[in-house]
């Protein structure tokens, strides 16, 4: 059985993201999805034990980050170093050994590699501006890293996933979708 670690950019109980709906049918593996710090309207302390969401996914916190962490890259390593042993500590809990990285966040290309675990995996998120700031700077270049240093990179259209190829060879499509038998109900008269 397959072991993920998830760090997401987007908190589980959040609108359901691709992240979110790609996990959530993993029908072969045991996944800890770690929400972004400060994250989930207070549902749950990242101290907390974990919160069983789905079947095989379990919840849990991160850490406090400060502002800093994100236009500020010393800070930014410093806070993927406090993160990844938050993470290895659950680990030890599950009994999880070398999992799979599932990142969303370019901020993790820090994380990756301080703590022990198996193929990373970026869930690549297109970034929605140009660099105008020294957060949007550090993003991008962030980005860029992570993208060399991914295992294997999902794209969600096919032009970003032509561009990624340049970066990572590994570069596969997984558009999005929709449950389709759900909203074809929409087209009839009848939706009660």
């Amino acid at each position: 059985m397959k072991q993920i670690i998830c760090l997401s950019h987007s908190p589980w109980h959040a609108n359901p993201s691709r992240t979110y709906q790609l996990l959530s049918r993993f029908k072969n593996g045991r996944i800890i999805f770690f929400d972004p710090p400060l994250s989930g309207n207070g549902e749950h302390h990242w101290r907390d034990e974990g919160q069983q969401v789905a079947k095989n996914v379990t919840l849990h916190g991160s850490p406090p980050k400060g502002k800093t962490a994100e236009s500020r890259r010393f800070f930014n390593k410093a806070y993927q170093k406090r993160l990844a042993s938050h993470v290895a500590a659950v680990m030890r809990d599950y009994a999880f050994d070398k999992p799979l990285l599932w990142l969303t966040e370019p901020y993790s290309a820090d994380f990756v590699g301080k703590m022990s675990h198996g193929a990373v995996i970026y869930d690549y998120q297109e970034l929605a501006c140009a660099e105008t700031t020294r957060k949007d700077a550090l993003r991008a270049a962030l980005a860029a890293e992570l993208l060399r240093k991914a295992d294997v990179v999902i794209g969600q259209t096919k032009s970003a996933c032509d561009t990624l190829r340049a970066a990572n060879e590994c570069a596969v499509l997984v558009p999005n979708g929709v449950d389709y038998a759900l909203f074809s109900r929409a087209a009839s008269a009848n939706l009660a």
